[in-house]
C-alpha cells in the first residue's frame, strides 16, 4: 500500500440533496443495534481491511470500546450483510453537532463485495442518519 493515500478528505455543504440509499437484491441494510453487534461489525472490518501481508487487528472486544467511545451512536453506524447474514460493508459517521461537521471514518466493503454499491449505500444512510 506505498504511495496509496490513507485517508481522503472530501466535502458537502448541502446533504439535503443526496439520494436514497440503495443496495441490490440479496443484500440487507441497517445501523448497528446494540453491542450485541460488535462482533458483526468487527468481522466486517477485519474482511474489509484485511490483505496478503496485514490482517486487521479490530476484535469484537476493541470494537466495544469504540462503541462506548464519546461521541459514538449507534443509529450513525451502518452495516450491510450479504444474504447469508454475514456483514460485508459499514460506514461509521462521527458527528460534531456543534460545528454541524459530519466524518465518515472508518469505511470500508470485503473485497468479494466490492463494485456493487454497498459502501455508498452505507454511507447515504449514515449521512441521512446524521
Amino acid at each position: 500500500m506505498d504511495g496509496e493515500p490513507l485517508f481522503i478528505h472530501l466535502g458537502r455543504s448541502r446533504v439535503d440533496s443526496l439520494p436514497e440509499p440503495k443496495v441490490p437484491e440479496g443484500y440487507t441494510l441497517r445501523p448497528v443495534r446494540d453491542e450485541s453487534d460488535a462482533d458483526a461489525r468487527a468481522a466486517a472490518h477485519r474482511a474489509a481491511f484485511s490483505t496478503q501481508g496485514y490482517a486487521s487487528l479490530v476484535t469484537a472486544g476493541s470494537y466495544l470500546q469504540v462503541m462506548r467511545a464519546l461521541p459514538y451512536r449507534e443509529e450513525l453506524d451502518w452495516l450491510v450483510e450479504a444474504q447469508d447474514g454475514t456483514p460485508v460493508a459499514f460506514c461509521l459517521v462521527w458527528l460534531d453537532e456543534h460545528n454541524r461537521v459530519a466524518g465518515l471514518e472508518p469505511v470500508g466493503t470485503a473485497p468479494e463485495h466490492r463494485r456493487r454499491g454497498l459502501a455508498r449505500a452505507a454511507m447515504l444512510s449514515a449521512v441521512h442518519a446524521a
